[in-house]
């Protein structure tokens, strides 16, 4: 009997615990509503990504703290490695998080942004 009360208390707390979405923070003042938010328990970033006409691994990207709203970099970035199909700018599940350099990608790419619009 205490076996199968221990075993239903762990599958709870499995399920209840693999269900957890951290609530996206609040938007901070001068963050449009089309950035969308990107991050887990830690922390994250807000992400405003375009495409570049002509230019399939190339993207126009801005990126703000999420807490401040402070713009963190806004400029070019391009797909790497490059060829290996669009990035669903429309979908934030994409987007893993902001390591501080490049947006890292759900399939393991990244998005490098192009230094002159680091600020």
């Amino acid at each position: 009997m205490r076996v199968a009360v221990a075993f239903l208390i762990t599958v709870l707390v499995l399920i209840l615990g693999c269900d957890y979405k951290r609530a996206d923070p609040a938007r901070p003042a001068g963050v449009p509503q089309e950035a969308f938010w990107v991050g887990g328990p830690d922390g994250g970033v807000f992400v405003e990504i375009r495409e570049t006409p002509g230019n399939a691994d190339s993207y126009k990207m801005t990126i703000f703290h999420d807490q401040t709203g402070k713009v963190l970099y806004r400029g070019p970035a391009h797909v790497q490695p490059a060829g290996r199909g669009i990035v669903r700018i429309d979908d934030p599940r994409a987007f893993s998080g902001w390591d501080g350099e490049k947006m890292i990608l759900a399939d393991g790419r990244t998005l490098e942004p192009a230094e002159a619009g680091r600020h």
